[in-house]
């Protein structure tokens, strides 16, 4: 079982910096990764729930949503390159899913690139079910632009 613990806020500049280096390696195709600043901005939110995969100090994945009253966004999950296909994620979602219900969230949403089949395939098989596409979300390059996917999932 791969161990995922909560991170509470505020961040302290290591874990900030090690966040952002493992989003910047997970999403480098899609030139996507968040900054430590950014990293430690979400994290202090108000509703902010941030979870780690694996060594604090060298997290293998992590998982960030927002509660907002009954609802939840999951913001982000990114996985180390050299652990996918390892089960980082899916610990990661198996553990958020009970946080958020906790916090009488009763409805998670998320959005995800059309071309992460990984991703896609990872939320379907969670029970997520795709409800719409956002055409041209996600900005890959100078002018070029991809669509996202919009998930729903009750957790009642």
């Amino acid at each position: 079982m791969i161990p995922v613990q909560r991170i509470r806020a505020p961040l302290d500049q290591p874990e900030a910096e090690a966040l952002s280096a493992l989003h910047t390696l997970a999403f480098k195709a899609s030139g996507r990764g968040w900054s430590a600043t950014e990293i430690a901005v979400l994290a202090e939110a108000p509703g902010a729930i941030l979870l780690t995969a694996g060594r604090a100090e060298a997290p293998r994945g992590f998982a960030m949503a927002r509660i907002a009253a009954d609802e939840a966004e999951l913001l982000t999950i990114a996985t180390a390159p050299d652990a996918r296909r390892q089960g980082v994620a899916a610990a990661l979602l198996q553990t958020l899913i009970p946080v958020l219900r906790s916090f009488s969230v009763l409805t998670v949403f998320l959005e995800v690139g059309v071309s992460n089949a990984a991703a896609v395939a990872l939320y379907e098989k969670t029970g997520f079910k795709r409800t719409a596409r956002r055409a041209g979300y996600y900005r890959i390059s100078e002018n070029d632009r991809e669509d996202a996917l919009i998930y729903k999932m009750e957790i009642i």
